[in-house]
């Protein structure tokens, strides 16, 4: 995976404003605030009930038995080997890219793009865990 000290700091920002400048422009933006991070901000008025924004998942993770890696992810759940419900490994998996895919040693399942890695890292990595050293 996309090592997360490559989103942190202003870039991590300039890659989000630049998404929601593309898609949203002129309604909302994105800035980052003394103790809140990003933040999305007004640049108009809204109406109650008015929908401010849509946006569409990044990436689906859908349960199929008939995919090999993901009957292993259920076995490993039945063996007591998994914290979590299985989807959330799976989700986990399903965010990977073709080149990381490509190294698994069940058949291939459908990747992301890179740029669709990053994004979903920038939603998920908090900041301060790429100024913190991991034991993996």
């Amino acid at each position: 995976m996309a090592a997360c000290c490559d989103l942190g700091g202003e870039d991590n920002l300039s890659l989000v404003a630049e998404h929601v400048s593309t898609y949203h422009g002129g309604a909302v933006r994105v800035e980052k605030r003394e103790g809140k991070g990003r933040v999305l901000v007004a640049d108009t008025d809204f109406e109650a009930g008015e929908r401010v924004m849509l946006e569409y998942p990044l990436i689906e993770a859908v349960a199929d038995e008939s995919i090999p890696a993901y009957k292993e992810v259920l076995r490993l759940k039945e063996d007591g080997s998994l914290a979590f419900a299985p989807i959330f490994y799976w989700a986990a998996l399903c965010s990977l890219t073709a080149p990381e895919v490509s190294g698994a040693r069940f058949p291939a399942w459908q990747a992301v793009p890179s740029q669709t890695q990053v994004q979903a890292l920038e939603l998920h990595i908090p900041e301060e865990a790429c100024r913190e050293a991991s034991e993996s």
